[in-house]
């Protein structure tokens, strides 16, 4: 029998190597849905799973299909982010000048031409009307 700090470390282990080979799966998976994606990039999952050997594949690597899925998605996102990058030229965007007034322009001649003349006025209060 174990002691206590030794039976510790064996368990410990084991769930170590667990947790690595768990991982192995997933980054075939991601290598092998980066090399596919970088020669044709609109494939599908339906039609690479009728390609031949990718079964196989899959049995050998433990590859599930979810994961593969998982995969090709992660895959086009970093395709697009990449390709997006390259070829997208960024135009400024257009400025608008407005025209600018002329600070010893005229004021404008009256539409008639008529000079009005007022002559002598003379300002009257305001008066109720029953005054008037």
């Amino acid at each position: 029998m174990h002691t206590h700090e030794e039976f510790g470390a064996l368990v410990g282990k084991s769930l170590v190597e667990a947790a690595s080979n768990a991982d192995v799966p997933r980054v075939a998976a991601t290598q092998f849905a980066s090399a596919v994606i970088a020669h044709c990039p609109m494939v599908k999952l339906p039609a690479l799973l009728r390609k031949d050997g990718v079964r196989e594949w899959m049995n050998d690597a433990r590859v599930s299909e979810s994961m593969l899925r998982t995969a090709l998605t992660n895959a086009r996102k970093t395709n697009r982010e990449n390709v997006r990058q390259k070829d997208v030229v960024r135009v400024p965007p257009r400025s608008r000048k407005k025209s600018t007034v002329d600070v010893d322009a005229k004021p404008a001649p009256l539409a008639s031409g008529r000079k009005i003349n007022l002559g002598t006025t003379e300002v009257i209060p305001n008066l109720s009307l029953d005054l008037l």
